[in-house]
């Protein structure tokens, strides 16, 4: 989702072909540097993968160096992708050198781009968790897992001890020990040594999901199913596959996104293409679209303060049916759809958090961030970084201690100021300065 910032003459002229706007505009002068030279190799090389289906990207929309300059922020990411290799993609037809270096000059001349223009923790946040001593945990693709402990920044990674650099999940055991899920196994921490446990000891997959329940078990979720740790070495744990008509998937077939534990000690999986299953200890309840799911592809679970139970679902790669992914609240007795809400149906939900006052906040991906509370969606769709967030990719949500509501995006990493969204870079976490409020 774009959210347009008003260009007051670029914004019309984004809405008319560029030759039109040049023959009824002659205030845009042929010299100007950006509409007659940077503009067209920007839709050139960046125009297949970035102006789709009526729409376009901000830095594709001035006209002027004037319109341009309203859109720092874009600029400043199209200057790190083009600068480090990600921009065009590899596949993709690519500028020559010297185009190249013609864009970044003239991004770097025209707005003095300066580290904290580029500074976030990672490009992807999937992951965010608070440890049982307060310390804050954010585990990224590629780049392993950063802790904050309200001082200082550091990282973990396979170079310490971690199975894999991509951290999906992190969990606390009842003795104080961290389990990372990677894409390498799941990694144990006791705070000074690392143990990885993977396809030897048991544990085959990748992108391990991890649950540590009350009772002291771990559980980890991959695209092979469920496994659980017993006589130090993980085992399969079987659930039964319910009955499904019509077979689907996002990623693998019967892989596992999601484990919670409810109030009542119940263990709940939400599983690739067969909805979500609840386990008592003795027996399993299935749940599905014939049930009232939005679909059979469930990718977060989690309870609310009354003991509902929230699932967010997702649409299928096959596109073989329609009106899929959504939230989902069940009551118990009931499955509770919000068609009517945009975002909450027909739409890929990845994340849900309830914080401690009862609020139910949900990523909505290409909408925004829906906070729940008193019977009513609040929806917010404003970041200090739109450029970086332009797709609304909510990958994880936690609320630390103190009351700070933490964003994981694809993207980076974002606080919530009570109005909107503001980015949180590597400089403020390595300063200690991460929450403090901007004035």
């Amino acid at each position: 989702m774009f959210h347009p910032i008003a260009l007051s003459l670029g914004l019309f002229l984004a809405l008319v072909p560029l030759s039109f706007a040049q023959e009824t505009t002659p205030q845009v002068s042929l010299l100007d540097p950006f509409a007659k030279t940077i503009r067209p190799m920007l839709d050139r090389y960046c125009g297949d993968c970035h102006a789709h289906e009526g729409k376009t990207s901000e830095f594709l929309w001035p006209q002027t160096d004037q319109d341009a300059r309203e859109l720092r922020n874009s600029f400043a990411a199209v200057h790190e992708q083009m600068g480090n290799g990600n921009m065009p993609p590899t596949d993709s037809p690519q500028p020559t050198a010297r185009e190249r270096k013609q864009i970044l000059n003239w991004i770097d001349q025209t707005f003095q781009i300066q580290p904290a223009d580029l500074d976030r923790l990672s490009t992807y946040v999937i992951e965010t968790f608070q440890d049982s001593r307060g310390q804050l945990w954010f585990g990224t693709i590629t780049d392993g897992a950063a802790r904050y402990d309200g001082k200082s920044l550091t990282w973990l990674s396979t170079r310490h001890g971690l199975g894999g650099n991509t951290v999906v999940s992190i969990a606390e055991d009842q003795a104080g020990n961290l389990w990372f899920g990677t894409e390498g196994g799941v990694t144990k921490y006791d705070g000074s040594s690392f143990q990885t446990y993977s396809n030897a000891e048991g544990l085959p997959g990748t992108r391990c999901y991890v649950l540590a329940d009350r009772a002291g078990k771990i559980w980890v979720g991959t695209e092979h199913g469920v496994f659980r740790w017993q006589d130090d070495k993980f085992s399969k744990f079987v659930i039964p596959d319910p009955e499904i008509q019509e077979r689907t998937w996002k990623v693998t077939h019967g892989k596992v996104w999601s484990l919670m534990q409810d109030r009542h000690g119940n263990i709940w999986f939400g599983r690739d293409g067969l909805g979500a299953t609840r386990f008592d200890g003795q027996s399993f309840v299935h749940f599905t679209t014939n049930d009232g799911l939005c679909s059979n592809i469930v990718s977060h679970i989690v309870e609310d303060t009354h003991g509902h139970i929230w699932l967010g679902c997702l649409s299928d790669d096959q596109k073989k049916n329609g009106d899929q992914g959504g939230l989902v609240r069940f009551d118990g007795q009931t499955f509770t759809k919000f068609p009517e809400t945009k975002g909450l149906f027909d739409t890929d939900i990845y994340t849900i958090h309830v914080t401690r006052s009862g609020d139910v906040w949900i990523g909505a991906t290409g909408v925004g961030a829906y906070r729940y509370s008193g019977g009513a969606f609040t929806l917010y769709d404003q970041t200090d970084r739109p450029y970086w967030t332009r797709y609304f990719g909510v990958q994880s949500m936690l609320e630390d201690r103190d009351g700070n509501l933490w964003f994981g995006f694809s993207g980076g990493l974002f606080l919530f100021d009570g109005q909107s969204l503001r980015n949180v870079g590597r400089t403020a976490l390595s300063r200690g300065s991460a929450i403090e409020k901007e004035n």
